[in-house]
């Protein structure tokens, strides 16, 4: 089945010259999620890309369309702050969530995403990571 999320970031501070945005595809036949995501802000550039596998997609409450995953998955992001490279960074992540599926094409979720990873770019950091989170819809295609 092909899918299509758009993704609804948590509010982000007052500086927020345009936010986040960030886009989700899954193909047919693989057990992939891949997601790309933009953040920008005034003097700040951010690209992301992050793919993961559900280990666990089960129901919740399943009279109700509520169901729990998790999962694994690893990323890559590149920052940019006033036009030069500030840095680029390499992770493994544990997507875990609730969804609620509102109608056949309609699933809200929300999710905590814990990460590990290394910063390569402008030097060399590890360990480097923290636990991000997604309020977001996925329309089903």
């Amino acid at each position: 089945m092909f899918f299509v999320w758009c993704f609804l970031p948590f509010l982000q501070q007052a500086r927020c010259s345009f936010g986040n945005a960030a886009l989700s595809l899954k193909l047919p036949g693989l057990p992939v999620f891949w997601a790309a995501r933009l953040d920008i802000y005034d003097g700040y550039f951010g690209l992301g890309v992050t793919g993961d596998i559900y280990l666990i997609d089960s129901g919740l409450i399943p009279w109700l369309g509520l169901n729990w995953y998790l999962g694994i998955g690893i990323g890559a992001g590149l920052t940019f702050a006033d036009k030069d490279l500030l840095g680029l960074g390499l992770s493994a992540r544990i997507p875990i969530g609730i969804s609620w599926q509102l109608f056949s094409f309609i699933e809200v979720f929300l999710q905590a995403v814990p990460s590990l990873g290394v910063s390569v770019v402008p030097e060399f950091h590890f360990p480097y990571g923290g636990i991000g989170g997604d309020l977001g819809v996925r329309i089903w295609l």
